[in-house]
């Protein structure tokens, strides 16, 4: 994967970019992504950079052979770690390598997945819980004492170690502070705070942010999508490229504004109300778990909306009435005295939604306590 291949992030491909050119990489770098912002693929894209035969001053050439290995994920010295659990078809000891044909499909057909993605590519069981383990840790330091094959580098990208048990992370520390000669370590995380201080201490932070509204656009207008939409799907999706996607295949993601305004309409009387609300959560719930996912962080972004439109400059609102129609006749009802409940009782949705609760239980419970906050002066 090259570097033009990645949404954005010119900063970030410029500082990787002078790391080699420098002969200065690091043995151990932590990719800290924002969600949707590119971090695993950003660290392929630098893994074909550090061992193309003929790179530029901008990128890798992509025609050379280590990068069209590297671009199939075929190139034997790039490894993998990812998230794995035990499965009777597979092996028990759970490595990555059982799963390397699942992993390659899920890469190549998304290079932006997300930890949700890969398990519905695993096929688990719903109770299944996916982490890396310390079968792992000894499987890349076994890997990793053999000499390279063919690059420069022997490069080993791990993703999500947050997921790592403690003994998993504790049996690779001496290899990632004294790795063989020309190691390369690539640690993608979107929780930086879940990461063993220790893994932390060994290793060189590299903040990748999320991708900018401009990025976004450009890149969308090459999906064919108008102007619009696309400044809809952008506000939506909030420098998650992954989310930019997802949105743009979902007819009805565009309509998360008039669920929205429906929504509260009804929940103002929920009593009177009560055949359409159940109507109204029944097609709901009805949905996609990412859909209501993100109708959930839509309703999070209203909120911090309507305080703008009640206290803040007109400038730093994103939406009008073009946009979102409805959004200034309803935007008196959050206010100083209820914001902070709103957006607790959506937060704490989206986590319950995310670990497969009722979504029929959880929006009429939600409605109730919406209609109580919208009373509050």
């Amino acid at each position: 994967m090259q570097f033009a291949k990645v949404i954005g992030q010119q900063a970030v491909k410029q500082r990787l970019i002078n790391m080699v050119a420098n002969n200065r990489i690091s043995h151990a770098l932590l990719f800290f992504e924002q969600s949707g912002a590119g971090g695993l693929a950003m660290a392929v894209a630098f893994a074909q950079y550090i061992n193309c035969e003929n790179r530029t001053e901008s990128d890798s050439c992509g025609l050379c052979a280590s990068c069209i290995k590297i671009e199939k994920l075929v190139h034997p010295d790039l490894h993998f770690a990812v998230p794995t659990a035990a499965d009777s078809k597979k092996d028990k000891k759970a490595l990555t390598v059982d799963y390397a044909t699942e992993w390659r499909k899920a890469f190549l057909e998304n290079p932006y997945l997300n930890l949700t993605d890969w398990f519905i590519e695993l096929r688990f069981e719903t109770n299944k819980q996916l982490f890396l383990s310390v079968e792992e840790s000894r499987d890349i330091i076994h890997k990793l004492s053999f000499k390279s094959f063919e690059g420069d580098y022997k490069i080993c990208i791990i993703w999500c170690p947050e997921t790592w048990r403690k003994e998993g992370s504790n049996a690779l520390l001496k290899i990632l502070e004294e790795p063989p000669d020309k190691t390369v370590f690539i640690l993608v995380s979107e929780n930086y705070d879940e990461l063993m201080p220790t893994i932390l201490s060994r290793t060189q932070l590299i903040k990748i942010p999320k991708v900018s509204h401009e990025d976004l656009i450009t890149e969308l207008k090459t999906h064919h999508v108008n102007d619009q939409a696309a400044q809809r799907i952008v506000h939506l999706s909030d420098g998650s490229y992954r989310m930019a996607m997802e949105l743009m295949d979902e007819e009805y993601a565009m309509t998360f504004d008039k669920d929205f305004i429906g929504w509260m309409r009804l929940c103002f009387n929920p009593i009177n109300n009560y055949p359409s609300l159940l109507a109204w959560i029944d097609n709901m719930a009805a949905k996609k778990r990412e859909t209501l996912k993100n109708f959930l962080a839509f309703c999070l972004e209203t909120c911090r909306e309507c305080m703008l439109v009640n206290y803040a400059d007109a400038s730093m609102i994103r939406y009008d009435e073009t946009q979102f129609p409805g959004l200034s006749r309803f935007a008196p009802f959050i206010n100083q005295n209820n914001a902070e409940q709103f957006s607790k009782l959506l937060s704490d949705a989206s986590y319950h939604i995310e670990r497969n609760a009722n979504a029929k239980i959880m929006f009429l419970d939600l409605s109730f306590k919406f209609a109580k906050l919208m009373k509050i002066k």
